[in-house]
């Protein structure tokens, strides 16, 4: 499975932000991931309209790291 990880912040307060998980069971690579994601981002930010989406990655279930 690929992830899709994005950081988002607060548009009135950028110092407050969170990370969030969008997951694709039909998508296999992380370049499908990368491809996929533009569109999935602007969704999400519109979804989420306080938000601005900071930074972003594509990541695996091997490589997804989990936090201690």
């Amino acid at each position: 499975m690929i992830h899709l990880v994005l950081v988002a912040c607060l548009y009135n307060a950028p110092d407050s932000c969170v990370e969030r998980t969008l997951s694709y069971l039909d998508v296999t690579s992380p370049t499908a991931c990368v491809m996929r994601a533009q569109p999935e981002l602007v969704n999400w930010e519109k979804s989420n309209p306080t938000y601005f989406v900071k930074r972003w990655h594509c990541d695996t279930d091997r490589t997804r790291r989990i936090p201690t």
